[in-house]
């Protein structure tokens, strides 16, 4: 698939979820849609889910209009792997999953209150999606030491460093 192609899924996808917000009746102000992991970076292939989360302001509550939004959804044949939360139950979960926090690193806005998506909550979003990735990675190192390292020195890459200098 074609670059071109993939973006025109994008465009097509991002044209129902807007369309879905706006028939469903959500507030104004305190509620945005938006997409994430691969429909955040706009990478839709052939039998891609729609990664979405309707994020509203904890003061926001939810109604009717929380469950409507997916029915043109699901009515269109997209497969959708979605959630409601307020953006401190997305950081939560971002915290305690690193799917999440990976998930959010490829946050877009597709409709409603854009200071959700790309105000102060985005930024929180974005930070706490990279707080979460590099401490995977200090995990996934330090682990890499312990089970593969601690016992064989000499392979270590300070030790090569070393064993170069000295020839």
């Amino acid at each position: 698939m074609t670059a071109a192609e993939r973006a025109e899924r994008t465009r097509a996808a991002d044209d129902l979820c807007a369309k879905a917000f706006a028939e469903a009746g959500c507030p104004d102000v305190g509620v945005a849609l938006v997409a994430v992991g691969g429909y955040g970076r706009q990478e839709l292939a052939p039998f891609s889910d729609l990664d979405v989360v309707l994020v509203h302001d904890a003061v926001v509550e939810t109604g009717d209009w929380a469950a409507k939004i997916w029915y043109p959804l699901w009515d269109s044949g997209a497969t959708i792997d979605h959630s409601v939360r307020t953006v401190e139950e997305v950081l939560e979960q971002a915290d305690a999953d690193l799917r999440v926090a990976t998930g959010m690193l490829d946050v877009r806005h597709l409709a409603g209150d854009p200071n959700l998506s790309w105000g102060d909550a985005g930024v929180n979003w974005l930070l706490a999606g990279v707080g979460n990735l590099v401490g995977a990675v200090i995990f996934v190192a330090t682990s890499y030491w312990y089970l593969f390292l601690k016992d064989h020195p000499e392979q270590s890459p300070q030790t090569t460093v070393e064993t170069a200098e000295r020839a």
